[in-house]
Formats: C-alpha cells, structure tokens, sequence
C-alpha cells in the first residue's frame, strides 16, 4: 500500500486540502483526522511533487498543533521557534521519493496508533503530556530526516570553557548543542544570528542570549577550528 504508484497527480493536494478544510469547520483540530489524511496518500509518494507536497502537509500538520495549545500550558516543547516560518524546510537533500516513502510509513503509522490511544483518554493534564510526546517524536524523526539527528545527541560542555558553556545553555533549550567542527568556521556567524532571531521570535518561551553572550559564542565557535 505504502509503495504502491497513484497515477493522479492532484489527488494528495486534494485529500490533504479536505482534511484541513474539515479540521477548520470544526473549530477544533480533529488531529486523528489530520494524520489520517497524511496517511491515505502514501501510495503517491513516487512522484517528486507529491512528496513534497506531502513533505509540506507534515510540517503544516507540527506548526498548527505547536500553535493550537493542544499540548496545554508547557507548549510542546522542543521546538526552534520560527524555525518553520515562511515556506518551511525543504525536502531533505538527496531524498529520492522512494527513499521518502520507505522513511515515512514506520512514522505514520506510529502517529497513527498515537491517536488511537490518545481516544481513549480523558481530557486533562496526561492526555496533553501524551500529546506533546506525540508532537516531540514526530519533530525529531522529521529533524532526524534532515540529516539532524546531533540535535539529541547531548554531550558536556568543556570543563572551563566560557562560550561552551553559554552555546549549552542557550542551544541546549531547543536541542543538543552542536559540536564546532560541524561547519566551517565562517558559517557560524550566519547560523548564531538565525538562531538568535528564532529566540527572539519565541516571545519569552526561551531564554535569549545578550549581544555580549553572542559574541562570546561566535569567538568559541569559530575560534575552536583554529
């Protein structure tokens, strides 16, 4: 079923667009609904602009529970703010349709029986933690498919180090902080200030670092390539 080729190229825009005009009618995001409709078209996923669209309809389907406050007052956690913004991420570099499809059947259908069990509880504090275990696996699998599975990959700080210790304590709120020979060192300045703006646009969720502390981490940064 996963696998099998749907010769109908508007069939997944169409069944994804009925689920989220379903889910909006409704006032209340059905999200059972929402993974059943990123589930039926998985049999499409061996033409490029489906699992891109598909790609799109994942991402959308992370954005709108993260925002809904479906997973109570703590949010959902683990979540680079705006990170998602705009046009989102592309698909992952490389990624043949296939290879997509192969990678996103165990990932649905886990959502899938998420949702199953998540029925058959009642509204209140366990059925949001229950909700934002759903959300935080989904994120990482997706991040994980992006070749970004360092982000969980926690290691301590070096013992006396000034900015290794500031890029854990910021880094570390949204993921693991990453190691400073994972780019070259003049693409850190560049990142550093993306990640500043994605905390910023967190509205006091996460801490953000002072123009002092951002300096400290671009020195650190680039300095341990030398």
């Amino acid at each position: 079923m996963w696998l099998r080729t749907i010769r109908t190229g508007g069939a997944l825009a169409l069944l994804l667009a009925m689920t989220m005009v379903q889910a909006a009618e409704s006032g209340t995001p059905d999200w059972s609904q929402r993974v059943a409709g990123l589930q039926m078209p998985m049999g499409s996923m061996m033409e490029p602009a489906a699992a891109g669209r598909h790609w799109q309809a994942m991402q959308g389907y992370l954005r709108d529970m993260d925002q809904s406050g479906a997973c109570g007052m703590m949010g959902c956690g683990e979540w680079g703010p705006g990170m998602m913004a705009g046009s989102g991420w592309s698909m992952p570099s490389g990624m043949s349709p296939a290879a997509y499809a192969q990678a996103m059947q165990p990932q649905v259908s886990r959502m899938q029986s998420d949702m199953n069990r998540l029925a058959a509880m009642p509204d209140g504090p366990e059925r949001q933690a229950a909700l934002r275990r759903h959300w935080q696996e989904s994120y990482r699998q997706m991040q994980t498919l992006r070749g970004n599975g360092w982000m969980w990959q926690h290691t301590a700080a070096p013992a006396g180090n000034h900015g290794a210790r500031l890029v854990q304590r910021y880094c570390s709120q949204c993921h693991a902080a990453p190691a400073p020979d994972r780019l070259p060192a003049g693409r850190w300045p560049g990142v550093v200030a993306h990640m500043e703006s994605y905390m910023r646009a967190a509205h006091g969720r996460v801490a953000v670092p002072s123009a002092a502390d951002v300096a400290v981490i671009d020195h650190y940064l680039q300095g341990a390539h030398q």
